[in-house]
């Protein structure tokens, strides 16, 4: 799948924050203010998603990456891919922004063990682009 993103280069401003969750827990969502919430879900595999961020990198956008994701051998293979860019990891629950990019990174499979760290390959991960309209 191809995604067409058209982004202006900045010269400076405020850094973009791109979240990594390990799934879309619906409470985080603003229903106390809307009601209605719409979402549109587009996949992609990793190698997809380090080019959507050099891409974003390259019109000069400071992205800033913050991953939720507690799973240690899918981050250990985040940081693999994704050299060059930092990522602040999290304990916390993320709250929701309108102004985040948000993926939900994931494996393809479940683990026989809930929470067991298995190997991962890029090819294990399902990454979802989130977009709240």
């Amino acid at each position: 799948m191809s995604i067409a993103i058209t982004i202006p280069k900045q010269k400076t401003g405020n850094p973009k924050k791109v979240i990594l969750l390990p799934s879309l827990p619906l409470n985080i969502l603003p229903f106390e203010r809307e009601p209605v919430i719409k979402c549109v879900l587009e996949s992609m595999d990793i190698k997809e998603f380090k080019q959507l961020l050099d891409f974003l990198k390259s019109r000069g956008v400071d992205v800033e990456i913050h991953s939720y994701i507690r799973h240690k051998p899918t981050n250990e293979l985040l940081e693999e891919m994704l050299r060059g860019y930092r990522i602040v990891y999290h304990v916390e629950p993320y709250r929701f922004n309108y102004k985040d990019i948000i993926y939900a990174i994931t494996l393809k499979f479940r683990p026989p063990v809930s929470g067991m760290d298995v190997k991962v390959s890029p090819e294990d991960l399902l990454v979802v682009r989130i977009s709240i309209i």
